[in-house]
């Protein structure tokens, strides 16, 4: 029986092991997860227009409230690292949940300022 118990807390621990970790930060921690973190991942989840007003120069775009949304963010690779920001907090808060049922592990959602306050840290922006 103590056996059974092993096996089946093991099993438990490996399992809540493979869930993705979302983790809230703030746009000065972003940038040094940015700048600092091999292989991330940064995604800007806001409208179309919000992206052509500028966005961060390293990120993907993929807005969060097209139809097709999780088909697109799967196309990413869920095994690295991502950075996801909007305007606010509130569209990414929903990207990263949906990530996070798709498979990612590592999840960073900007939150109290989205990307003026990552622009605000120095980081590279574009408008193209």
């Amino acid at each position: 029986m103590h056996r059974l118990l092993l096996i089946a807390a093991t099993m438990i621990v490996a399992t809540l092991s493979t869930f993705a970790q979302v983790s809230n930060v703030s746009a000065d921690e972003a940038k040094k997860l940015i700048t600092s973190t091999k292989n991330i991942q940064v995604l800007d989840v806001r409208t179309p227009d919000e992206w052509k007003g500028g966005h961060l120069a390293m990120a993907k775009h993929i807005n969060v409230n097209d139809a097709d949304f999780a088909a697109k963010v799967a196309k990413l690779d869920t095994s690295k690292p991502v950075v996801v920001y909007c305007a606010a907090g509130g569209r990414s808060s929903r990207a990263a949940a949906l990530m996070a049922s798709k498979g990612f592990t590592t999840i960073y959602n900007v939150t109290n300022g989205g990307y003026t306050q990552l622009a605000a840290t120095g980081l590279p922006t574009s408008t193209k």
